[in-house]
């Protein structure tokens, strides 16, 4: 069986160095300085990706009280959350339906049509790179902030060969659940703008006990379940623990810039960082694949998440799960994922079109860790033979 989430990146060895690890706060003062000489600019540490964010929209709104930010309007809910939580109002633009993400052209019309715009973030979405010459002209001609979300393109380059990282005044970080440097929570903040660091958010404080606690186990949950799903037991199970809240929903933790990273999280997060090159090629291999087989389909190969679009998806998946592959979670179900929280967002479908089709006919396709070269020739083999 494979599966799409519920902790695939952590096989058995991954889950008890995660389960068992510990540190001292050296491994936090160890993966700042790694992050400061990776990306040139003074790190901060957070519980998540999301608070990592809102503490750079904090330092926008010091100076811009109640000022817009341009955001993607194919996204991840806690995007728009960080922004209403720097008390800042998300403008959603529409995405390039072959980049998944806005273009310059986008971008330039909608600073022209709003001018309380003080900030753009950018997210090279499922890893495939956005136009950032472009972009970055056009946010260093007007002077706006230009914020890079590396949730999704931690160690990627562009297409004119900068590392994602090395543009933005603020570079966030996430080592959330199925990111390229899964710790499954935790963030980052790097500051490569001179500015007032001194204004940002306090942020020495750990997260409640059981928040932390839950991190920790919940690689060691979900592979007991996911090791139990061939007799039927772990689809219970999992349905037990989210009842319960052993395990979170993706997208519910909350936002709090007063936390920081625990240490031991700090140390899973330096042996990602150090395992990414190799990870970033293994994952290569099965976008060689995927592109192979499924070229028609393809919207871009990138190393997080291979994207396709589809005719029917609900057919799609429903065959991929009759060879229990379990595709369904899906980066993202709704223009601003995870579809049960879509509801709360006044999202702009009529001005973003293309976010809507894809929402509708995106699958990603598997590299993590539990799948090999052989599963993805099967997968790609269903998916053609579906699409036919």
């Amino acid at each position: 069986m494979i599966f799409q989430s519920i902790g695939s990146q952590f096989r058995a060895p991954d889950m008890w160095r995660h389960l068992t690890a510990h540190a001292s706060r050296d491994s936090s003062t160890k993966l700042t300085h790694t992050l400061e000489a990776t990306f040139g600019g003074k790190a901060f540490l957070y519980q998540n990706g999301r608070s990592a964010l809102a503490a750079a929209l904090t330092q926008i709104a010091l100076d811009h009280p109640g000022a817009s930010v341009a955001v993607n309007g194919y996204s991840c809910f806690v995007v728009q959350e960080a922004v209403h939580a720097a008390g800042l109002t998300p403008v959603f633009l529409d995405i390039d339906p072959n980049a998944l993400h806005f273009s310059g052209d986008t971008l330039a019309k909608a600073l022209t049509e709003n001018t309380d715009i003080k900030a753009v973030v950018v997210q090279n979405t499922l890893g495939i790179p956005c136009d950032i010459e472009t972009i970055e002209r056009i946010t260093t001609k007007r002077n706006i902030c230009l914020i890079e979300d590396l949730a999704h393109s931690a160690g990627l380059r562009y297409g004119d060969g900068r590392a994602a990282g090395s543009v933005g005044a603020f570079v966030i970080l996430s080592f959330g659940r199925d990111k390229l440097l899964d710790t499954v929570s935790g963030g980052a903040l790097i500051v490569r703008q001179s500015t007032d660091t001194s204004k940002l958010p306090q942020h020495e404080l750990l997260a409640p006990l059981g928040t932390r606690l839950r991190d920790r186990l919940y690689p060691f949950f979900t592979w007991i379940a996911r090791m139990l799903y061939p007799i039927k037991v772990g689809g219970v199970l999992l349905r037990g623990l989210l009842w319960t809240k052993l395990i979170s929903r993706s997208a519910s933790g909350s936002i709090n810039p007063s936390y920081t990273m625990p240490a031991w999280q700090a140390e899973c997060a330096l042996y990602r960082l150090k395992e990414l090159d190799h990870d970033i090629g293994r994952r290569k291999a099965l976008q060689e694949i995927y592109q192979e087989r499924l070229p028609s389909l393809i919207v871009a190969d990138t190393p997080v998440r291979v994207s396709i679009m589809v005719k029917d998806r609900a057919a799609v998946l429903r065959a991929l799960r009759a060879h229990h592959y379990y595709l369904d979670d899906i980066w993202y179900d709704s223009p601003i994922g995870p579809r049960r929280l879509y509801p709360s967002v006044a999202f702009p479908e009529s001005r973003c079109p293309h976010a809507v089709y894809a929402a509708e006919h995106i699958i990603n396709l598997p590299t993590h860790v539990s799948v090999d070269k052989t599963t993805a020739r099967h997968i790609a083999q269903i998916i053609a033979e579906e699409e036919a």
